[in-house]
């Protein structure tokens, strides 16, 4: 795909999904990011297809080799049926995955749409309820609350087997895309969001304050870290695409029955699926 086809194709750029080895403590992890049409929690079915597909190829019974997170919006999580029906559908015998863990990036918000006006509970992930999932809030203005939040969401996923909910309740400094201006239809809301603090600079005050780092090492970090954006950055308009590269499984290879793995009877012979 050329540069002038990339820069006018429908979809939105970061929903193409990637798929990488990467080595964590000494351990080699396959980390995949499933392509999202854009349509809102589309993604869930085909997530927990996937992660149930790994683990019927893999013989991984307990699902001790695989997880899988799902990441909402606080708007389309209430909204959408779709969130219910996976939930209902994940302790069935033949679609269970020993559980989710599902982070939402709760902004407050859906595109104009106040929580007020968009559902009728208090909380965004009341529907974790009708399954009685864990739910733990925490404000994403506290990086060190989030980080133990997700630790004790993995931990309680590996132990019990089930979804665990970790609603990260912070706001949406810019708009719905490039071409909202929010402060058009959230006056008031966009005015207390740009007088409030970024979550960088709340963070890296109180290091220095409290004698972590000093303000050499703050500006030192930051510097490198934007630095390291950059690199990344011009590096990405001399790269070719690969589509190779954007597609967990090339869609030729989906009837290729060395990938059925553990085969349960059908009724139907797979090699018929070709």
């Amino acid at each position: 795909m050329d540069k002038d086809s990339w820069g006018s194709s429908g979809d939105v750029k970061y929903h193409l999904g990637a798929s990488e080895k990467v080595t964590i403590d000494g351990h080699d992890v396959r980390l995949c990011v499933l392509a999202n049409p854009s349509h809102l929690e589309t993604v869930n079915g085909v997530l927990m297809g996937n992660i149930r597909a790994v683990r019927d190829h893999f013989k991984d019974e307990d699902g001790k080799k695989t997880m899988g997170v799902l990441i909402h919006g606080d708007a389309a999580l209430a909204g959408q049926g779709i969130c219910f029906e996976g939930l209902s559908m994940e302790k069935l015998n033949h679609f269970k995955i020993s559980g989710l863990i599902h982070v939402v990036a709760n902004n407050q918000i859906g595109f104009t749409t106040t929580p007020a006006e968009a559902r009728t509970g208090l909380y965004c992930t009341d529907v974790a309820k009708s399954i009685m999932a864990p739910i733990i809030h925490v404000n994403a203005d506290e990086p060190e609350l989030v980080d133990q939040a997700m630790r004790l969401a993995v931990e309680y996923r590996l132990k019990f087997k089930s979804d665990v909910f970790v609603d990260v309740i912070g706001y949406r400094r810019y708009g719905h895309n490039e071409q909202d201006q929010p402060a058009f239809t959230q006056p008031m809301m966009y005015q207390k969001i740009n007088e409030h603090r970024t979550i960088y600079s709340i963070y890296a005050d109180r290091l220095v304050e409290e004698g972590v780092i000093t303000k050499d090492e703050k500006k030192k970090m930051w510097d490198e870290e934007l630095n390291r954006f950059r690199q990344s950055y011009n590096e990405s308009l001399s790269t070719n695409f690969d589509i190779k590269k954007w597609t967990h499984t090339p869609f030729h290879r989906v009837v290729d029955l060395s990938q059925l793995g553990n085969i349960k009877n059908t009724g139907i012979d797979p090699r018929e699926l070709k």
